[in-house]
């Protein structure tokens, strides 16, 4: 099983380089599974909507949360708001 993990994405330059670079590592490397890493994706602190829906586009199948109270109850709402 080929697996692409993307290590910390932090605030825009790493979701520019996300966006950027992991469609072609995908077409490269052909994995069977994307994880990012992206609890850090939003200025450093947690991610949003927006970054998530733009790291979605550019082909993640598995995002990595943080395990600290707050991030996990960002991340909760987050995917209840991405749900509905």
């Amino acid at each position: 099983m080929r697996i692409l993990f993307v290590g910390d994405v932090m605030g825009n330059v790493g979701q520019t380089a996300v966006t950027t670079y992991l469609p072609k590592l995908k077409r490269r490397y052909k994995p069977q599974v994307t994880i990012v890493n992206g609890e850090n994706a939003t200025r450093g602190r947690g991610i949003n909507q927006e970054v998530y829906k733009d790291i979605l586009t550019a082909g993640l199948m598995s995002l990595r949360w943080a395990t600290t109270p707050g991030i996990i109850m960002k991340s909760l709402i987050l995917l209840m708001v991405l749900r509905s």
